[in-house]
């Protein structure tokens, strides 16, 4: 009790930690942390950190074209996807133990970790937070991702909803280990997921609701199926650019 105590009022004092110490944080002060940053997940056990359920999305009134940066490692991407936004969204939430070596709040590129199988887990991942207005990307046809990694397959996830546990719009890309690659992920590619299980009466991607990013490393690829590319321990992928196109 007391520890747990303790941990919450970490957790909320403001204290900040470097990057380098993110792994060595216990799993429960990491996942309270990731609460804290998205103020997104309901928790039966943390009532004080649930918030109501969020008005239902309309269209986005911001329309992008081709060529509209969502990220860039240079800092000139959008503001809605900038640096400040994204924040880990590893496997504590669901028990398990991986971690990436990320601050909330401080994402500059470098995506990187450990990633662990014990109780049950293996994946890690990073996210941004709902974008403030959700984008008009109806004149795109999908998004290019520019990436230096270790040789794994990660995923590349859209929101187009602001429900925590909503559809996560999914689509895996192969990296060449120290070599930058280029991955054109269209809309019409993307596989609607949850919990990394395919929706089958998903529809399509709204493209006018375009609301949020994520990037993940999981052991599994979709409907329980392994991820063939996956290796426990180290990883890093370097991302240089999330775009239109």
């Amino acid at each position: 009790m007391v520890l747990g105590v303790y941990v919450l009022i970490l957790a909320f004092s403001g204290i900040t930690i470097s990057d380098s110490e993110a792994l060595e944080q216990p799993a429960l002060f990491r996942l309270i942390r990731t609460v804290r940053f998205f103020e997104a997940v309901k928790l039966p056990f943390l009532p004080f950190l649930s918030r109501p359920a969020p008005p239902q999305l309309t269209a986005g009134d911001m329309e992008v074209k081709p060529g509209f940066i969502l990220f860039s490692s240079s800092g000139e991407g959008s503001l809605l996807a900038a640096a400040d936004k994204w924040a880990p969204l590893d496997d504590v939430v669901m028990g398990g133990v991986s971690a990436t070596n990320l601050e909330p709040g401080s994402f500059k590129g470098r995506f990187e970790g450990v990633v662990r199988t014990e109780r049950n887990g293996g994946f890690a991942g990073i996210r941004t937070k709902l974008f403030s207005t959700p984008l008009d990307a109806r004149g795109s046809t999908g998004f290019r991702l520019t990436v230096r990694g270790d040789g794994q397959r990660y995923k590349f996830i859209a929101r187009d909803s602001n429900e925590w546990n909503g559809i996560a719009w999914s689509k895996s890309f192969d990296t060449i280990k120290g070599q930058e690659t280029t991955h054109m992920v269209k809309f019409s590619d993307l596989v609607p997921t949850k919990f990394a299980r395919v929706v089958t009466d998903a529809g399509k991607f709204r493209q006018d609701r375009l609301s949020g990013l994520q990037v993940t490393l999981s052991k599994f690829e979709y409907d329980s199926g392994l991820n063939p590319k996956f290796t426990p321990g180290p990883f890093y992928l370097d991302i240089d650019k999330i775009e239109m196109v």
